[in-house]
């Protein structure tokens, strides 16, 4: 099969077009706390010192009205400045156009909630089989086909996976002995629920919003809900404890999980997330501990509706620098993708159901990395679902259990877990390296199913359709074809192994789409 995409370059123009033309609904529409912000450099280009800084912020504050609180440190060279109130709709566009056209300030985004990508508002259906951790014969045409990788590795001790998303049940049997200390970086009282803000403990005392907390002020366009914990079910896909005659197995038995807590109540803060990539990585976070465990892999089911910012693309640049692959989800809305999983650099998995069609609900686009089992959802009653670790505490954890979920949110951890696995046999393999060498052990998409229509970018059908390398990317992740390709991809800079049903150009040619349509919209701001 040629590896070569002669619409590559035609269709980067179109995507970055779409991405760029998202449509936000009133009713979802963000709502910031504060905007962060990073200076220019001081004049001269000499080294500055924080008092100096200090005052650069505290003026361009005062001159966009933003209130008097000291600014948090967000990454590298960001800081969050706040508004007194919380700002959405023509309010905050007009506050982050005063402070863009500072002449102090290099970039500025607002510091918005980022939604959890939980499984679609479906009711669970349970069945009890872990289908998708199967060969494909046995568990269907989408199965990860695990077995024969799991001949070749296990997964080691040493590899950390981090889980950047709710936290973690500690005493979950089935996650005995497999999860790290981790750390909370929930800086904001309400969302934490747990009665403080960042600390050491990154367990989960549940998401819930109530009735009377719904669309308030403290919680606008957050609906009722009860706890996900979805962190939780999150670990137990990647590592639950296997061979133990208790639940399911997970993908990369021997790998540790890192919980990274920064959604709470009502989602997560942009800030948060950043500084949970960053943390997660092993890099400086203001006012934390070093992680003194660092991930190579890093798992983020996040999403939002416009597409990839300066404050995502910095943090991912620096944790990809720092040797950790970034997974993300592609997103539960079946259109294009959006951040992060539009960000470069990232290896975005979007979901098909066990016969590899695409899942009515998953967003999709030629900048998809790899798609994965993701659970048919409810609303599509022709496939099976994913289980992994839960809890039935609708509020507070209450009984440990096992629960089935959908979402393109539950497809990003079996390909973290399958990168984890890679790591257990070549450590050397850097973050392009393990994302090219999983495209390229992707299986082809099945031949078409003709009582479905074929997946269209731009060209939403709100059903199932059959997946092509145009709209859903390389193909079918395979772990035992990404094992094998560790090992055998040769030392090339690129990671193209030669030997699968996709290679070097598709690898790259996802990359730089990335790449080219994140800097296509900083232009057009």
């Amino acid at each position: 099969m040629s590896r070569r995409h002669p619409t590559l370059l035609s269709s980067l123009a179109l995507c970055a077009a779409l991405l760029a033309a998202v449509p936000v609904r009133a009713a979802d529409a963000p709502v910031a706390r504060g905007l962060i912000v990073q200076l220019k450099p001081a004049d001269g280009g000499g080294r500055e010192s924080a008092q100096a800084e200090r005052e650069r912020l505290a003026t361009v504050a005062a001159d966009a009205g933003l209130s008097g609180e000291a600014p948090m440190r967000v990454g590298a060279q960001g800081h969050l400045l706040h508004f007194p109130q919380p700002l959405s709709g023509a309010a905050l566009e007009a506050a982050e156009r005063r402070v863009r056209l500072n002449a102090q300030v290099a970039h500025v985004e607002p510091d918005v909630r980022l939604k959890r990508l939980a499984e679609p508002s479906d009711p669970f259906y349970t069945d009890g089989t872990q289908w998708h951790l199967r060969t494909p014969a046995a568990g269907g045409v989408a199965a990860l086909n695990l077995p024969p990788a799991w001949d070749r590795a296990t997964g080691a001790a040493g590899q950390v996976v981090a889980v950047v998303d709710t936290g973690a049940l500690y005493g979950h049997p089935d996650l005995a002995g497999k999860l790290l200390p981790g750390y909370d970086l929930i800086s904001d009282l309400d969302t934490a629920n747990d009665g403080n803000g960042r600390d050491a403990d990154a367990s989960d005392p549940g998401d819930w919003v109530t009735e009377a907390e719904a669309n308030s002020a403290r919680f606008p366009n957050c609906p009722a809900d009860d706890s996900s914990w979805h962190g939780t079910f999150i670990a137990g896909q990647i590592a639950a404890a296997t061979n133990n005659g208790l639940g399911g197995a997970g993908v990369s038995w021997g790998a540790q999980v890192l919980p990274v807590r920064v959604s709470g109540k009502c989602g997560a803060w942009l800030s948060d997330v950043v500084d949970g990539i960053r943390w997660a990585a092993g890099l400086a976070v203001q006012g934390v501990p070093r992680n003194a465990h660092p991930a190579r892999v890093i798992n983020v089911s996040f999403g939002g509706s416009t597409g990839c910012t300066y404050a995502y693309q910095s943090a991912i640049n620096d944790a990809s620098a720092a040797g950790a692959l970034v997974v993300v989800a592609a997103g539960n809305e079946n259109g294009p993708l959006t951040r992060p999983a539009d960000c470069a650099g990232v290896l975005a998995v979007g979901a098909v159901r066990q016969d590899g069609l695409k899942t009515y609900y998953s967003s999709y686009g030629i900048n998809v990395g790899i798609m994965a089992p993701g659970g048919s959802g409810g609303a599509d009653t022709s496939g099976a679902h994913l289980y992994s670790t839960s809890n039935t505490g609708t509020r507070g954890p209450a009984q440990h259990v096992y629960a089935a979920k959908n979402g393109t949110s539950f497809a990003a951890p079996l390909a973290a877990g399958v990168a984890s696995l890679m790591l257990a046999v070549n450590p050397a393999l850097t973050p392009a390296r393990i994302a090219s060498r999983i495209q390229s052990g992707a299986r082809d998409f099945p031949p078409a199913n003709r009582a479905y229509p074929t997946c269209v970018a731009g060209n939403a059908v709100n059903s199932a359709c059959n997946c092509t390398r145009e709209s859903c990317g390389p193909g079918l992740l395979d772990a035992d074809r990404s094992l094998q390709l560790a090992v055998e991809g040769g030392d090339d800079d690129d990671g193209d192994s030669g030997g699968g049903p996709t290679g070097l150009a598709w690898g790259l040619g996802l990359w730089a789409l990335a790449a080219v349509a994140w800097a296509a919209r900083r232009r057009q701001r």
